[in-house]
């Protein structure tokens, strides 16, 4: 599911399962709030770069309640001027990095990830990761075990 150029997405209680790419991906100013959803496998398709189970681009302006995301290369990554919130939700199964802010093939990122509650821990290479221009803000109460070296996060 794309939302593209200023659209609002509400999705609740979604299920997805076996696809191929970005489940839910927004794209140029964006809001999406995701509430109840849930991810499974997502397979990667060889000519497509993200594979994200949930994704926020350009502006975009995300919530995220209670929601299931697992078992994609990069499970949540938001990217370029994203700004996001996580309440509640589990966030595991990545191949990489479970929760990102920020990529380091785009020059000026300034991505912030606030985490209330929840679970980020389970099967990545790392559970966190950022860019030097990304910022993921964990509530102390939030399980996680790693991040990628240099990455910014802050708890309160």
């Amino acid at each position: 599911m794309q939302t593209s150029n200023g659209g609002k997405s509400y999705v609740f209680s979604a299920t997805a399962d076996g696809c191929a790419a970005d489940v839910f991906n927004y794209v140029g100013s964006t809001q999406g709030l995701e509430v109840d959803c849930e991810t499974g496998v997502i397979t990667p398709n060889g000519s497509v770069t993200g594979n994200n189970a949930s994704t926020g681009h350009a502006s975009s302006r995300i919530v995220r309640v209670k929601g299931t995301y697992k078992n994609s290369p990069n499970v949540i990554h938001d990217v370029n001027l994203t700004r996001s919130i996580l309440f509640d939700c589990t966030v595991g199964g990545g191949t990489s990095f479970n929760l990102g802010a920020g990529s380091t093939s785009i020059a000026s990122e300034d991505v912030h990830i606030w985490v209330y509650g929840g679970d980020l821990k389970e099967g990545a290479t790392h559970d966190i990761e950022t860019d030097t221009d990304g910022t993921i803000y964990i509530d102390n109460k939030v399980d996680y075990e790693s991040s990628t070296p240099g990455s910014n996060i802050e708890t309160f």
